[in-house]
């Protein structure tokens, strides 16, 4: 079963939606995770169940909150990874 993990890289032209393909759910959550609290220039768009249902941002981040010990991520380290 796959689990796509839906990104949109700011820095690409033309600026089209990709994904990246995981075996587990938790997997595919943590990968999201890592964008959202260090990439500023990749966008997570959501996460495709095999099903074909989506995980929204929303929740995304929200499992992504509920999973970090030290709370939410600070904006700059979202912006740039080298704080």
């Amino acid at each position: 079963m796959t689990w796509k993990l839906w990104t949109q890289n700011e820095n690409f032209r033309p600026v089209e939606p990709q994904a990246t393909h995981y075996e587990w759910e938790e997997n595919a959550l943590q990968g999201a995770c890592a964008y959202i609290r260090r990439s500023g220039h990749v966008k997570v768009l959501y996460i495709e169940k095999p099903d074909g249902r989506r995980i929204e941002l929303d929740a995304i981040k929200r499992w992504c909150d509920a999973m970090n010990p030290i709370g939410p991520t600070p904006l700059a380290m979202m912006i740039d990874d080298r704080l």
